[in-house]
């Protein structure tokens, strides 16, 4: 692969299969997968899937999903591991997703890929978060980022990975966060050219501070929230106010936000408005 000079895109995709999510997942729902050719619907009630899958939809979902992921993914279906000398391909404009969390090494390489404009990362965590900061420092020409830690930590965390950043991304478009963060780092504030933000699983505390942020990026133009993003323990409700306008947001979605129990939009708030999508799980069905 490193001899493919003229590379531009690399992407292993973001094969994420819920069963074989080895944290938690797995051992769970392997008996269930295991009955799945008996008993198909077992599949639909894993996956989440619709329709009405038979016995063949399950065995090709073993055949195909479940078996070359954890063959080819060493029991973690999240990102690839890149050949060393990755850095000789410096025409690539996009990678991902991949995963960092075996050493420094990699970053060393990735560090290398200046023109790179789409970057994926998994594995992030307190023994490379200083490397990885660093590394994106140099990565000046960056308009797409996704950061999500290390799977094989308890927490799931990226509290305090991303301080490290000397200065804000400035052609930064895109950016996805997942992960326990307890709040948003310093330099999200100065992304002015930010279109587009997802936050899963965050658990921000600081609800109605991480708002008045949010709400001052100029341009940000879409606004997914997914999961866990707050910490809603007294607070249950999300406003929108006036002093933090949101001057771009077309698309605001809300995709299982648990706790949350009301959004209020004050007027003058979200003036470009276009479209909410709100979405609640409700006795295990999607609403």
């Amino acid at each position: 692969m490193t001899k493919l000079r003229r590379l531009q895109y690399l992407f292993g995709g973001e094969l994420r299969p819920i069963c074989v999510d080895p944290k938690n997942r797995l051992p769970r729902h392997l008996g269930k997968l295991c009955m799945a050719c008996c008993a198909p619907k077992l599949l639909k009630n894993v996956e989440y899937m619709s329709g009405h899958p038979n016995r063949h939809d399950a065995c090709s979902y073993w055949c195909h999903v479940v078996f070359p992921t954890l063959a080819s993914r060493r029991l973690n279906p999240y990102g690839v591991v890149l050949p060393r000398g990755i850095r000789k391909v410096k025409s690539l404009r996009t990678l991902g997703l991949v995963n960092i969390a075996g050493g420094k090494a990699i970053l060393q390489d990735i560090r290398r890929l200046t023109q790179l404009r789409r970057l994926a990362v998994i594995g992030v965590n307190q023994k490379n978060c200083q490397e990885f900061c660093s590394t994106l420092d140099d990565l000046c020409q960056l308009k797409s980022l996704l950061v999500e830690p290390d799977l094989g930590s308890s927490s799931y965390s990226l509290r305090g990975c991303l301080d490290g950043v000397s200065s804000p991304l400035k052609n930064l478009e895109s950016l996805k966060l997942f992960g326990t963060m307890v709040k948003l780092p310093v330099w999200i504030i100065g992304l002015e050219s930010l279109v587009k933000l997802r936050l899963r699983n965050t658990r921000l505390t600081e609800v109605d501070a991480t708002m008045q942020v949010l709400g001052k990026l100029p341009n940000l133009a879409i606004l997914p929230l997914w999961g866990n993003m707050f910490k809603l323990e007294d607070q249950r409700s999300l406003t929108f106010h006036r002093e933090a306008l949101f001057p771009s947001l077309m698309v605001l979605e809300l995709n299982l936000l648990f706790r949350l129990r009301s959004v209020e939009f004050k007027d003058g708030a979200t003036p470009k408005l276009e479209l909410l999508c709100v979405c609640w799980r409700v006795h295990g069905r999607l609403l």
